[in-house]
């Protein structure tokens, strides 16, 4: 699979489920701007919010973030 840069990947998934911003920063425990800019990749979430995520999209971390990891 191509490489998607995260911001895309987190918006593709949440969108994929048919969630809006308000239900993941309610999953998360933060708010609907935080998420968005986590989609935006104007800001990373903290690493046990990406390890919700991660979990709950049932995508591996790395592949989640994987602008954070080097290839």
């Amino acid at each position: 699979m191509e490489e998607v840069k995260q911001a895309t990947r987190l918006k593709i998934e949440r969108v994929s489920r048919g969630l809006k911003l308000a239900d993941i920063a309610q999953l998360v425990g933060v708010t609907s701007a935080t998420v968005s800019n986590w989609e935006k990749g104007e800001t990373y979430p903290d690493i046990d919010k990406a390890i919700e995520l991660s979990r709950y999209y049932d995508v591996p971390i790395k592949e989640l973030f994987s602008d954070l990891f080097l290839q």
